[in-house]
Parts: structure tokens; sequence; C-alpha cells
């Protein structure tokens, strides 16, 4: 985990780090959970019902895409480790 005493004392001695920041983590989730999720959320949405299981398909490939693909990607590139 990259939270522990190194990251508190960071963001004490440089707090523009926590206040212009936005830090995103993107763990892998089962493609059924992640669907779940976005049916529950977009349950109460108008979406043209022809539609709707391809949008919710959509974000749950977008979510694996992150995780599967670019994340990787982007550690290796950048040679960052999590």
């Amino acid at each position: 985990s990259p939270a522990g005493e190194t990251l508190r004392g960071r963001c004490r001695a440089f707090p523009g780090l926590v206040s212009c920041s936005t830090i995103d983590w993107f763990f892998p989730w089962p493609q059924e959970a992640l669907l779940s999720v976005s049916q529950y959320f977009l349950n109460d949405v108008e979406l043209p019902p022809d539609n709707r299981q391809d949008i919710n398909e959509h974000i749950c490939n977008v979510h694996l895409a992150v995780t599967n693909k670019y994340s990787p990607e982007f550690e290796h590139k950048y040679k960052r480790t999590t």
C-alpha cells in the first residue's frame, strides 16, 4: 500500500500534493460485479431501452481496460510500481 508514514510526511511537507492532485486507483473487479454496479447506478437514468445493456457493458469494459491494459502499460513505461 502506498499509504504510510512516508506519504504522510510528504503530504505535510508539500501540501500542494494533496490540494492540487487527484489520485485514482483502479483495482480489478470481476466483470459481473462491475455490471451489477453499473446497472444499479443507471437504474433511474433515462436511457433508450435498446441501448441500456450496451451502455452498462461499455462502462464495464472501460474499467477493465484501465485495470488490465492501460495501468500495466503506464507502470512499465514510467517505471512505476504499486
